[in-house]
């Protein structure tokens, strides 16, 4: 954010084909959004496509580009995998735009970022408390302050309880898996169970974001 991408840049560091870019317009509750496909080899825009939302349809809107830009790549990936990419968490507009929130603060990686984290997975969660992906971004959260801003028999628990409430919800959820494994490592030292999540995460591979 704020800066000019390079696409051939940033394709040789992750080691990938295509870059997606985009830029979002807000007015009041009218989205624009602009994305474009660049292959990196060629250093050309192969599609790009314009999306006027209203700020309500933002869930649906992240599902919409997602299947548009697979229907793009050279690579084609199987129904299950589409499946895993294309899928949405929540129903919920405001339950999603406060995860995104969460997620933002979370990612400050100090004492303010890892309150406000907390606070908007909370919120998210109770807009839909069907929501396992908030529930894992909590989850890291706490994993984040233990140690540092937190006592870690008082934040890892707390770790644990969110992440097996992923699983409960979504027993397919990557992510849940990993910071299950997360906490074996840092506080449950319990190796089998570590190693299982862990495996089983690199199976499921990363989740979505929304």
């Amino acid at each position: 954010k704020g800066k000019e991408p390079d696409p051939q840049t940033i394709g040789k560091e992750l080691n990938v084909q295509a870059i997606l870019n985009g830029r979002v317009v807000q007015r009041a509750q009218d989205l624009s959004l602009f994305v474009e496909l660049v292959d990196v080899a060629l250093d050309k825009v192969v599609w790009s496509q314009r999306y006027d939302r209203k700020q309500a349809d933002i869930v649906t809107l992240q599902t919409d580009v997602a299947r548009d830009v697979l229907s793009r790549l050279k690579t084609k990936l199987t129904g299950e995998d589409e499946a895993k990419v294309t899928k949405s968490y929540t129903t919920n507009p405001e339950a999603y735009q406060l995860y995104l929130k969460g997620n933002y603060y979370e990612h400050k990686y100090n004492e303010d970022g890892y309150k406000k984290a907390i606070e908007y997975y909370e919120q998210a969660i109770e807009k839909d408390p069907n929501y396992a992906l908030a529930y894992v971004g909590m989850g890291n959260a706490y994993v984040t302050a233990s140690g540092w801003y937190l006592a870690p028999n008082e934040a890892m628990p707390k770790a644990k309880t969110a992440g097996l409430k992923a699983l409960e919800l979504d027993n397919s959820l990557a992510d849940s898996y990993r910071l299950l494994g997360i906490y074996e490592i840092w506080y449950g030292l319990d190796w089998v169970t570590c190693e299982r999540n862990l495996r089983r995460a690199i199976e499921l591979g990363s989740t979505t974001s929304h």
